[in-house]
């Protein structure tokens, strides 16, 4: 009798942020059963929070067997597709998967075949609390996997942005009403099979976060991304934002264990003291951050033309990377930015910025095998 191919029975799930407790479970029935939650914001998808995937697997000769047919989650906790599809009694089939949470996908196109296994312009939604979590995956099995399973693993790979702020001044109050990540690639085209993006340059964005009160910074790290959850952005790498088309500046190295980044525009100084030099772009990356600041006894610093609140900014280098969490720690103790028309600092210093990056929530793990259930 021929043997059914439910492809979640070939599957080997390895998500972000996976624990033992997401260890995907064989009863004694042969049956798949999962235990399934997911978040509310969700922007980490797990093994649990997986309720649906979509697979195109391909022919030895580069022919479609099936193309982006949808697998979901039964009563039975089984993913199975509407039509069944059967193991082919010679050669091997090669398969592309990805699957998303909690909300819609958007993109313009997708094209798996033998020329091209392509995401076209794909695109994070212009609010962080509907941006989506992405991962795909690939793999190569034959009808003698039916019993043993194919491991394949989905990879994470969007970029999880996050934004803190404190201050340690005892000197001065600062309450932050709005934050924005500014000039933002929002779109990118993404391969299958390769696992790279090409991020569309010349499509900038803004990601503004408002909050309901005012945060009055402390000792403490806030997060400034309220109830949205953290940016689920498309990778891609910027120098930071200047006024001036490629200004050559100079600076002072960060201390050790700040921005430890690599790649084209990053600090990666060694020694605190020592100076660089980078190109910056006025079109480049920056935080800015919706302020009022006063001092202990009640005088306003900022602003200064009788407003409430005013913009200050911070220029930061960016290499994101898929599957990486970045975590932007801005310290506002001894500075509170530079104003962004004319670059002049606000008071004291820059704000400073360290910046944690870090895998290690979206790590590869290993997972049993998954026997398929037979006929």
């Amino acid at each position: 009798m021929k043997k059914k191919i439910c492809l979640i029975s070939l599957i080997l799930l390895a998500l972000v942020s996976c624990n033992n407790d997401e260890i995907l479970q064989i009863n004694n029935g042969n049956k798949i059963v999962f235990r399934t939650a997911i978040d509310t914001r969700a922007t980490e998808l797990t093994a649990e929070g997986l309720n649906s995937f979509y697979v195109t697997a391909l022919t030895e000769k580069g022919e479609n067997y099936f193309t982006n047919v949808e697998f979901r989650r039964g009563s039975d906790g089984m993913f199975v597709s509407d039509q069944e599809y059967y193991w082919p009694a010679e050669g091997s089939l090669e398969f592309y998967a990805y699957a998303y949470a909690p909300y819609n996908i958007q993109y313009e196109s997708i094209t798996i075949n033998s020329e091209a296994k392509m995401m076209n312009g794909f695109e994070a939604n212009s609010e962080i609390s509907q941006q989506i979590d992405f991962v795909s995956a690939h793999a190569t099995g034959n009808k003698e996997h039916n019993v043993a399973g194919i491991t394949l693993t989905f990879k994470h790979q969007l970029s999880q942005i996050e934004v803190k702020g404190k201050n340690t001044n005892r000197g001065y109050e600062i309450k932050v009403m709005r934050m924005k990540i500014v000039n933002v690639a929002y779109k990118g085209d993404f391969s299958l099979m390769l696992d790279v993006w090409t991020p569309k340059y010349d499509e900038l964005t803004n990601y503004e976060v408002e909050f309901y009160t005012p945060i009055t910074l402390s000792d403490n790290l806030a997060s400034f991304m309220n109830n949205m959850g953290n940016a689920m952005l498309v990778p891609q790498a910027r120098k930071k934002w200047s006024l001036a088309n490629n200004n050559v500046v100079e600076q002072v190295a960060e201390d050790e264990g700040e921005d430890d980044t690599e790649g084209e525009g990053e600090d990666d100084t060694e020694g605190e003291g020592e100076t660089e030099t980078e190109t910056t772009d006025p079109n480049g990356f920056r935080l800015d951050f919706y302020v009022q600041i006063n001092t202990k006894d009640g005088a306003r610093v900022f602003p200064s033309d009788g407003s409430d609140y005013g913009w200050v900014t911070q220029p930061i280098a960016i290499q994101w990377v898929g599957g990486y969490k970045y975590t932007y720690n801005c310290d506002f103790s001894y500075g509170a930015g530079i104003d962004p028309g004319t670059e002049e600092p606000i008071y004291g210093e820059k704000i400073n910025v360290s910046v944690n990056f870090s895998n290690l929530n979206w790590s590869q793990q290993n997972w049993n095998t998954i026997d398929v259930g037979q006929e």
